[in-house]
């Protein structure tokens, strides 16, 4: 877990925060938001607040108490203790998600598989930057619908001991789903003692909350389990064109859906997402890399750190080039520093993510690693310590002196930053000495090397025979 930034950005000024904040609670209270569930309506009747058919409007009262019940920061516990993360605090890198393709350097583009799956779950338990684990950074296309989020969470289980998502589902799955990792602990209490697995919700957008998300909200608020509240609009096309209203939007389906899990159990853990991508109007879809998309998330991620105080998650290796090339990585870049200025805790949608997220790169994966420690390094800020000064080691070199052989340089010259992928040597080394590899060739040789020198041990064969069971109950 890398320390949280030294200074952010602010896109706008407290006038402007203030009145988003309004905005959305005149939103909230004025039109309301659909909720496509009886349970969750008998939730908000049972609370006094005012439901009009799928219709819930809300007050400044519920919301405010909504917010100041969730907590500011919470710890999610792995199965290995010393992969413990706490969302609140520092930053913290999560999975990618949505690729129904695969892409390496070698083989190109194909629907991705199981097996591709499994290697990514290698790939972020053998990664020195990635803290959570799961989810689904792709779709295995050779696995049956019905038992696919199922398959995935065994082979997350098996090939990982880092802290834990899955994907929202139908109650049904979502209870299977939560019996596995239930098994992976070997305790089925375990989710009465801690925080150990995470869901991203979706809204439907415009405010909305759909059967699906609904299920999960309930399930995993009802046992205390963390809820990433992540609307997805497009600017133009499901929230309106323009950064202020797409803020004021995604706000309220957050808070909407804040005030349900406050409402189930007070205290339980949720993470403020705001994921809006900019409309491409050329083709009437969306620009998940484009500056416009984090202009508006920016103005969430400010009224949040200023006026909320809640763990904030934000979209982090966004890009729309089709292959791991310089438009990747410029773009992941430019979303990368944008989730760590704007006060992001959690990097969400990251690592490997290629045409706009529908295709998963294991070479883009690990230069984004680079990508994020070199961000993270910047964003520590100078350090400021009275020896940093240099008073005394300047007047010890003197005019004319060097500084490469002193001592002081021998003792803290691994305090600069160094890439684990780009070549920073000499063109004549580069040239000479078999170094004369592309970025992505030497990305490849990388993830081969990670890949073999990971583990798949880490479910128990009678745990792992147990969420076969499961599996086999949904065939």
């Amino acid at each position: 877990m890398q320390p949280y930034p030294a200074a952010f950005w602010d896109p706008v000024g407290p006038e402007v925060l203030e009145k988003v904040h309004r905005s959305t609670m005149e939103v909230l209270e004025k039109t309301g938001l659909n909720f496509h569930s009886e349970e969750a309506l008998g939730v908000f009747k049972k609370h006094s607040l005012k439901v009009d058919g799928r219709r819930v409007y809300f007050d400044a009262k519920t919301v405010d108490e909504a917010i100041a019940s969730a907590p500011k920061s919470f710890t999610v516990a792995a199965r290995d203790p010393r992969h413990d993360v706490v969302l609140g605090e520092g930053m913290v890198v999560a999975t990618a998600t949505g690729a129904l393709y695969f892409v390496t350097e070698k083989d190109g583009r194909r629907p991705a598989t199981l097996a591709d799956f499994s290697d990514i779950q290698r790939l972020y338990q053998t990664s020195g930057v990635v803290d959570m684990v799961g989810y689904t950074p792709v779709y295995p296309s050779d696995v049956p619908a019905e038992i696919k989020f199922l398959r995935m969470v065994q082979e997350s289980l098996r090939n990982t001991s880092k802290p834990f998502i899955i994907p929202m589902s139908h109650r049904g799955e979502c209870l299977d789903m939560l019996e596995m990792v239930a098994l992976g602990f070997g305790d089925e209490r375990i989710y009465e003692k801690k925080c150990v697995v995470s869901a991203g919700i979706t809204p439907l957008n415009p405010l909305q909350y759909g059967a699906e998300a609904l299920e999960t909200m309930i399930e995993f608020a009802g046992r205390g389990q963390a809820l990433f509240l992540a609307p997805a609009p497009m600017m133009g096309l499901s929230s309106p064109l323009s950064h202020l209203g797409t803020a004021v939007q995604q706000n309220a389906e957050i808070l909407g859906g804040l005030v349900l899990v406050q409402l189930i159990r007070p205290g339980s853990p949720v993470l403020y997402m705001p994921g809006s991508f900019a409309g491409y109007m050329k083709t009437a879809g969306c620009a998940v890399s484009s500056p416009d998309s984090y202009l508006a998330n920016a103005i969430n991620f400010e009224l949040c750190r200023r006026k909320y105080g809640l763990p904030i998650r934000a979209n982090s290796s966004m890009t729309e080039a089709k292959v791991f090339d310089a438009q990747a990585g410029a773009e992941t870049m430019l979303c990368m520093l944008m989730a760590m200025m704007g006060g992001a805790h959690l990097f969400h949608i990251s690592l490997g993510c290629l045409d706009s997220i529908l295709a998963f790169s294991p070479e883009k994966m690990l230069f984004d690693e680079e990508i994020y420690l070199r961000c993270a390094h910047m964003m520590k800020g100078p350090s400021t310590a009275e020896a940093d000064y240099c008073v005394d080691l300047l007047a010890d070199v003197g005019p004319g002196g060097s500084f490469i052989s002193h001592k002081n340089t021998l003792k803290n010259f691994r305090k600069l930053w160094t890439p684990t992928l780009s070549h920073w040597d000499s063109h004549h080394n580069w040239l000479e000495l078999g170094e004369r590899k592309s970025l992505g060739a030497r990305a490849a040789a990388a993830v081969e090397k990670r890949l073999a020198e990971a583990r798949s041990d880490y479910l128990s064969p009678d745990a792992d025979k147990a969420c076969e069971a499961v599996v086999q109950r949904r065939c």
